[in-house]
């Protein structure tokens, strides 16, 4: 097939915001033959039909574009937006709100952990989320840790083998530079305390944000392997603390 031809397919596709229907899409384009598709290139009224057809489909996807409110206090979300604003390099445990708001606000590139498949697929409804996706400036990591229903909890213990990969995955995927490049990790999803620690373990230099930390006691375990920066209301800053750099 002709490569350029190719291309323009894929490009189509692109912006169909359903996996499954993407693929579906793509297939369908691929089943025209390279002289009908040759045809329909160098026919300017079906060629003009077709872009008319794209673009109300680029239309229709943008009217479909959703909000993505960060679930913070207006105090929490000051001292989140002061903390990651020059981060070049960030992580998230946990996708939604935060992740938008890294997006606009930043030009840091994005890795984020989620546990609910149908969660990553809602968000790519979003314009920003999905446009940053096309362009890898935005990696979705999904984890499977089983069947999960609101805010990525799972339902049950019956995958519960699957949980450590939730925190630790992610860091045995990226090489040591781009370890040693991440500055700014939110960790505001499933198991927190996993995720704190993998962060400390792997990441020394960066800063750590937890959400939740200070109305749950359990958490403060966290307090014997970090100094805390700044805080208000349940949202900490955190830095390592020294002694933990030469300590293996």
């Amino acid at each position: 097939m002709d490569k350029n031809i190719e291309k323009i397919i894929n490009d189509i596709v692109w912006w169909v915001p359903f996996k499954k229907l993407r693929y579906a899409v793509r297939e369908y384009l691929f089943f025209f033959n390279d002289e009908l598709l040759k045809e329909i290139r160098n026919n300017n009224k079906i060629y003009e039909e077709l872009n008319n057809k794209i673009n109300n489909l680029e239309e229709y996807i943008k009217k479909l574009n959703i909000k993505l409110p960060i679930h913070m206090t207006d105090d929490e979300r000051k001292l989140f937006i002061n903390t990651v604003k020059n981060s070049k390099n960030y992580i998230e445990f946990g996708a939604g709100g935060s992740t938008f708001m890294v997006l606009n606000i930043t030009n840091a590139n994005i890795i984020s952990i989620e546990g609910d498949p149908n969660w990553i697929e809602y968000m790519r409804n979003n314009n920003t989320i999905f446009e940053a996706e096309q362009t890898s400036r935005l990696k979705f990591y999904y984890i499977d840790i089983g069947k999960v229903g609101y805010w990525s909890r799972p339902i049950d213990n019956s995958a519960e083998e699957l949980y450590p990969n939730y925190s630790k995955y992610v860091f045995t995927k990226l090489n040591k530079d781009e370890i040693n490049d991440i500055d700014t990790i939110l960790i505001d999803g499933r198991f927190r305390v996993a995720c704190a620690l993998n962060s400390i373990f792997y990441c020394r230099n960066a800063k750590i944000i937890i959400h939740d930390f200070f109305n749950r006691e359990y958490y403060n375990i966290l307090l014997n392997y970090l100094d805390i920066i700044e805080k208000v209301d349940t949202l900490g800053v955190f830095k390592i603390k020294k002694i933990l750099i030469f300590m293996k």
